[in-house]
C-alpha cells in the first residue's frame, strides 16, 4: 500500500530546507540557564558583519544564554574557552586584534541595511554591553569595493566588531544575551562542527 505524507509533514519539511541553519541545541546548564553555541557561517552573519574574517584566518562562535529562571545569572566570556573538534584550544582575539585584519575590507556608511541577529518572543536580543543588534546600520564592502579604506572609519569598524563580540553581562530574568568569539582557526563554520565551548565547573557546550 502506497503510503502519503501529511500537509503538516510536508510543510514541516519545506520550512526546514528553506531554513538552510539547524539551530544550536540549548543545553540547561543550572535551573532555568539555557546556554546554546553555533560555529558561524557566512550566511548566518548579520548584513552589517565582515564576513571576510574566514578569509583572514579566524572563527567566528555565537554562544546564546537564555534566562528562563527568576534570578539573574553573571555571563563571564573570561571564563570560557573554545575548543574545535580535537580539543584543541583556539584563541581568543579581541575586537582590537581583528580591525587592523579587516579594515582594508571596510567601506562604512552608505546607508546600509541592519538585521538583528536574532529576536525572541521577549524582544530584540541585546548584546551583553551594548545596543540591540542592528540598531547601528553600516555596509561591509559596498560602494568602492574591497581594498579600499575611508579615513575615520576604523574607530567605527572597532565599534562594529566591539558591538558583536562576546561580553561580560547579568543576565537577567527573561532575558536573552548572546555575542560572538572571535577566535584565531584556520577552520571555520561547518569545518568546526563537533567543538565544544568549556564552562565554569567543566561543563561543556556542543556545537
Amino acid at each position: 500500500m502506497r503510503k502519503t505524507l501529511s500537509v503538516s509533514t510536508i510543510l514541516a519539511a519545506t520550512l526546514f530546507l528553506l531554513s538552510g541553519t539547524v539551530q544550536a541545541d540549548e543545553v540547561e546548564i543550572e535551573k532555568g540557564i539555557f546556554v546554546s553555541a553555533a560555529s558561524m557561517v557566512r550566511r548566518d552573519l548579520p548584513d552589517d558583519f565582515p564576513y571576510q574574517v574566514f578569509h583572514e584566518g579566524f572563527a567566528v562562535v555565537r554562544v546564546q544564554v537564555r534566562n528562563a529562571s527568576t534570578a539573574g545569572f553573571s555571563l563571564d566570556p573570561e571564563r570560557m574557552t573554545v575548543h574545535d573538534p580535537k580539543g584543541k584550544t583556539l584563541k581568543r582575539v579581541g575586537a582590537a586584534e581583528l580591525t587592523p585584519k579587516m579594515v582594508k575590507y571596510y567601506q562604512g556608511g552608505g546607508g546600509g541595511r541592519g538585521v538583528n541577529l536574532r529576536t525572541s518572543a521577549g524582544g530584540p536580543v541585546f548584546s551583553p554591553r551594548r545596543r540591540p543588534y542592528g540598531e547601528r546600520r553600516t555596509t561591509i564592502g559596498g560602494g568602492g569595493g574591497p581594498g579600499i579604506i575611508h579615513v575615520g572609519k576604523v574607530k567605527e569598524l572597532r565599534e562594529l566588531l566591539d558591538r558583536y563580540e562576546i561580553q561580560a553581562a547579568n543576565v537577567g530574568p527573561g532575558q536573552t544575551v548572546e555575542g560572538f568569539f572571535y577566535l584565531k582557526s584556520k577552520k571555520s563554520g561547518n569545518r568546526l562542527i563537533g567543538g565544544q565551548v568549556l564552562l565554569p565547573g567543566n561543563r561543556t557546550i556542543g556545537f
